[in-house]
């Protein structure tokens, strides 16, 4: 009378409450979280010693994707200056790269154009979407047309890095 009165989802759900019908279980696992947070021990107003604590975090986030075979396809970061609002940079790349030199010099430009308005107390550098790299067997004649694209690439990272994502939309001759 179950089964009349209630339909075939009551009747299922007890069946596996009791143990006589099968339930799967899909679990779901969150992606990994690619962030690097180091507060410093006493607030830091010069920029260059500032700009070297967001350059190792850089690294660190850089050597966390590339043990994985992934690589950031947008990267934020923040520094929580003392008596301000943070200072919040977001870096936007064409293609994934862990490459940490790559990242470091698209971050290095965001940073150049930020004003610290006060002493930075805790600097975070965060992956926000990443993407597999990218596999490639290696040619042995092979022209330049992987390294060319390779550096469209980098060079359009620049530009948007500088310019500002919303000023390179497409490469144009």
């Amino acid at each position: 009378s179950l089964r009349s009165r209630f339909g075939e989802l009551l009747v299922l759900r007890i069946e596996q409450l009791l143990g006589t019908a099968q339930e799967t279980i899909a679990a779901h696992r969150q992606p990994p979280q690619f962030v690097a947070e180091q507060v410093l021990e006493y607030p830091e107003e010069r920029p260059a010693a500032v700009t070297q604590v967001v350059c190792e975090l850089v690294q660190r986030v850089a050597g966390e994707l590339a043990a994985r075979r992934e690589g950031v396809v947008r990267l934020s970061g923040g520094l929580d200056c003392a008596p301000g609002r943070p200072v919040l940079f977001e870096v936007g790349l064409f293609r994934p790269s862990a490459e940490a030199a790559h990242l470091w010099e698209l971050v290095r430009m965001q940073l150049e154009q930020l004003p610290l308005p006060g002493a930075v107390g805790r600097v975070r550098v965060e992956a926000l979407l990443t993407a597999r790299l990218e596999n490639r067997q290696g040619i042995l004649f092979a022209g330049e047309e992987h390294e060319e694209a390779r550096q469209l690439a980098l060079f359009i990272d620049r530009c948007a890095s500088r310019l500002g994502r919303s000023a390179v939309l497409a490469p144009e001759l």
